[in-house]
């Protein structure tokens, strides 16, 4: 009982990457994103496995989503200040964002979803403007830190929340 109310307690968004992990991440991101290990959440006092931190000037903003690539090895966490943060899930590799995915728009909206294709290395995010984006979340990471989407699809003046890709 007491893990149910540690984990749900202003959390924005709930990811299950695997059979065993748990995702979190809440209106705030100055407690970063939680990584939790199904199998110990009956302790008396649970911790985190794993604690993803943002840069500090967007620790006040809150995090609307959560989604995994293709592979399970790549974290991204759209924040509410337009910034869809790339984080790493494999090993023992730093906590910090690995890149920053730019050009979506949080304005109008709180929520936010992204998608990562389930067949190539392809990320879909919403927007508030009412193109949702494609990032290309293959491209070299030693190019740069910032990642700016390599198509917009027009769709009007609504808003874009939610995205999937089809199986």
């Amino acid at each position: 009982r007491s893990m149910l109310m540690v984990l749900f307690l202003k959390v924005t968004s709930v990811l299950f990457p695997s059979a065993t992990t748990v995702l979190s991440a809440g209106a705030t991101a100055a407690s970063g994103i939680r990584q939790w290990d199904l199998r110990f959440l009956r302790q008396r006092h649970p911790q985190p496995i794993a604690t993803f931190h943002v840069p500090p000037a967007a620790k006040r903003r809150g995090f609307t989503s959560l989604s995994v690539d293709r592979t399970g090895t790549r974290l991204f966490a759209v924040s509410t200040n337009g910034i869809v943060y790339e984080f790493s899930l494999a090993g023992q590799q730093s906590r910090e964002p690995l890149r920053e995915l730019h050009g979506a728009e949080i304005a109008q909206c709180y929520f936010m979803d992204t998608a990562a294709s389930p067949e190539s290395d392809h990320l879909l995010g919403g927007s508030s403007n009412g193109q949702p984006l494609v990032w290309d979340i293959g491209a070299r990471r030693d190019e740069s830190t910032i990642l700016h989407p390599i198509c917009r699809l027009p769709h009007g003046d609504t808003e874009v929340t939610s995205v999937a890709w089809a199986d």
